[in-house]
């Protein structure tokens, strides 16, 4: 069965070298839609109306509708982290990362599997534990795959990492289970530059209405790319051995 990016939890029973490719494919398609880049991407076969949003000085927001689904985009030139740092810090210490740049004191997110798949992709299984304010607490249940691509016919080195819902039981059913979708492209521009891309889709279900989180997710979205990078110009030494994702 064909993967798609939407916030149907999937099996990982459904990952195979075919529906993999295809779904890294269609997600550089979809992330190849947004406007205004730095050193251009090759054109899309997807046509997607992108809206901006609010921006500051390095990270550009965009929004639009896909699927009937809610998406924003964050666009980020970095010009002080190198690729291969960025690399490190969201593919193999994405979740150390996560929780120290992003997450609260009560929140929780753990690896629950990870393996190699088909030699040049790297699945994790995680479950993540979120407080939001005085709402109640959310579970999420994702599948994280990860693929390098190198630099060939022109187009700059690259990672892309998509985060799919994944089907499962969460551990607390007093907690809302929410779904979430992303797709997370980090692109050497060379001479220590960077380009990070980010476009996600979130229901966060439980009480929060779905026309309240459409209203606060651009600026949260924003909010954490300013936190994430802060982290990293505060923390440049990482530790090259981290294991987690």
């Amino acid at each position: 069965m064909a993967l798609s990016l939407s916030l149907t939890p999937v099996s990982p029973a459904s990952f195979t070298e075919s529906t993999l490719t295809d779904l890294f494919a269609l997600s550089l398609d979809l992330i190849n839609t947004l406007p205004s880049r730095t050193s251009p991407p090759p054109a899309p076969s997807t046509r997607i109306s992108w809206s901006p949003g609010k921006s500051d000085a390095e990270t550009k927001l965009w929004k639009a509708t896909v699927e009937k689904e809610p998406w924003i985009a964050r666009v980020t030139d970095v010009a002080d982290i190198a690729y291969d740092e960025l690399r490190r810090r969201l593919v193999t210490e994405k979740s150390a990362t996560e929780k120290a740049a992003l997450l609260g004191e009560k929140d929780e997110i753990e690896i629950v599997s990870q393996k190699l798949t088909f030699g040049e992709m790297t699945t994790y299984d995680v479950h993540k534990l979120l407080h939001i304010q005085a709402f109640s607490a959310r579970e999420f249940l994702e599948a994280i795959i990860c693929k390098e691509f190198p630099e060939q016919d022109g187009q700059k080195k690259q990672c892309v990492i998509v985060s799919l819902p994944r089907e499962g039981q969460i551990k607390d059913a007093s907690h809302a289970h929410g779904v979430y979708v992303s797709v997370d492209v980090i692109r050497d521009l060379g001479d220590g530059k960077s380009e990070v891309i980010m476009a996600c889709c979130s229901d966060a279900r439980g009480n929060i209405p779905r026309w309240v989180q459409n209203m606060a997710m651009a600026a949260q979205i924003l909010a954490d790319g300013q936190k994430f990078f802060k982290y990293m110009r505060g923390h440049p030494q990482a530790k090259e051995n981290g294991s987690s994702a």
